[in-house]
Order: C-alpha cells, then sequence, then structure tokens
C-alpha cells in the first residue's frame, strides 16, 4: 500500500487535549432557517468570468484570491444588498459563516489522511450600506487561518467559533449566510461502470441564506445553488453586479 494513503494520528501534534467527560461544555442550539417562503436556483460561473471576477476583487492585502474566496464574497455582497433593499435599510449586520476543513489551513498543513473531524465553523461579520469585495475577502482570508501549534488550544479555537455562530443565527437584527464549498471533490471521478457522470447535484438545499459550490465535469467550471427567500432571490436575479459574472440555470450539455 502507499504510504501516503495510510491514516495519521495527529491529535498530540497539534494541541488537541484529552476532553475531561466531566467538564460541563455550553449548548450550541444549531437552530436552522427552514423558511418556507424560500425558492433555490442554480447559477453557472464560467472559467473566464471566475478568472475575471478574481481580478477585480484582488488587492495589495489579497493579490491572488481564490475561485471560491471570489464568489463568496460576490454573493455575500449582492445578496446583502437585496436583503437591505427589501428590509428598506440602509445598514444591516450580516455574516458568511462556512464550515472548514482545517488540515490544510493549519501552519504547518497537515497530511490529508490525518484521522478525526478536524473541521471548524468560521464566522465572518461585517456591518455597513455596501460592503466591499477586496474587504471581505481579506477578512475572510483572515479568518480562515489557524495557527494551532504553541501555546494556542486547537479545541478552544474551535469550540469558540462554533459558539459564536450558535449566537448570531438566533438573532433578528443580523443576516446570516451558509456556505458549503464541494470543490475539488472527486464526484466525477465515480464509475459505477456506466461512465463516469456529465453532471453531479444535490436536492436543492431549504435552508435560508444558504449557498453551496461545487465544480462542473470539467473542473474549471463553478456551479452555485443559492437558496433565498422569494423576495431576495428576485432582488439577487436583478442584480447588475452579479449577472455580470453569472449564468442562470443553463443547460448541463
Amino acid at each position: 500500500m502507499d504510504e501516503s494513503m495510510l491514516p495519521r494520528y495527529v491529535a498530540c501534534s497539534i494541541n488537541i487535549p484529552s476532553m475531561d467527560p466531566s467538564t460541563a461544555l455550553p449548548p450550541i442550539d444549531l437552530h436552522l432557517d427552514f423558511a418556507p417562503n424560500c425558492v433555490s436556483r442554480r447559477f453557472i460561473f464560467e472559467e473566464s468570468k471566475i478568472e475575471e471576477l478574481k481580478t477585480r476583487v484582488a488587492s495589495t492585502i489579497v493579490p491572488k484570491p481564490s475561485r471560491v474566496e471570489a464568489i463568496s464574497a460576490l454573493f455575500w455582497k449582492c445578496a446583502s444588498a437585496a436583503s437591505r433593499k427589501n428590509l428598506g435599510l440602509p445598514t444591516r449586520l450580516s455574516a458568511m459563516v462556512q464550515t472548514v476543513d482545517i488540515r490544510q489551513r493549519v501552519s504547518p498543513p497537515l497530511p490529508e489522511t490525518s484521522v478525526g473531524n478536524l473541521f471548524a465553523t468560521i464566522v465572518v461579520s461585517m456591518e455597513e450600506g455596501e460592503l466591499d469585495l477586496p474587504r471581505l475577502i481579506f477578512q475572510m482570508r483572515k479568518a480562515f487561518g489557524f495557527s494551532l501549534h504553541g501555546e494556542e488550544n486547537a479545541l478552544s479555537k474551535i469550540l469558540d467559533a462554533g459558539i459564536e455562530y450558535s449566537k448570531i443565527i438566533h438573532r433578528d437584527d443580523i443576516d446570516v449566510y451558509t456556505l458549503s464549498s464541494w470543490c475539488r471533490m472527486p464526484f466525477y471521478e465515480l464509475d459505477f461502470g456506466w461512465g463516469k457522470p456529465i453532471w453531479f447535484t444535490t436536492p436543492p438545499f431549504t435552508i435560508k441564506n444558504s449557498v453551496v459550490l461545487r465544480d462542473t465535469c470539467d473542473g474549471k467550471t463553478l456551479e452555485a445553488l443559492i437558496t433565498l427567500s422569494v423576495e431576495d432571490m428576485a432582488e439577487l436575479e436583478r442584480n447588475e453586479e452579479f449577472l455580470e459574472f453569472v449564468s442562470i440555470n443553463p443547460s448541463i450539455v
């Protein structure tokens, strides 16, 4: 067997302490909004548009944003604008929440075969009338970085992030957007005897203010499945900045 595929037990190396079963952890009520007044839409970001967007949002602080960072920031900005317009508010607090695999985000990175639930829920909050794309990307990049060695306690950082999420999702004065990136997962390499798939998808998510990003079969184009309230979706589909970079539900062929 290739040694690179062997499981690695790395908990001790990243300073995760043993859990004391008698320790009472604060409850985390992960209430999600399954509002019936929601609609899901499929949007496509072509490779050329992704490169154009990455150039648009690059800055001296983050000169080479990733495609997921660029698309996440664009969605966050445009969805927030839709919400503010429908609510008639010049400003409103909003947050982007993403659950990330920390194996490649710690310093130094961990092996891909590291054993355990090595993930963290990251919350980035912003408040102003118009969200600036380069600044959004900088805030996301800063929040997604982990340095879990030395005196920092990995378990505490992960728990703190989860507790922060559990607090903001109950507030009425904030729009919370959740993002899941399934990019670079090998769904299109699966072959059950009928050949590799030309399209992979999931049922529409019924969670309000959510977006799921995934690759298409060419590995270069990205597909976004977005769920918003009916009113916010209507505004998003009229947003000129958003429409500059997306195609709305084109043919899969």
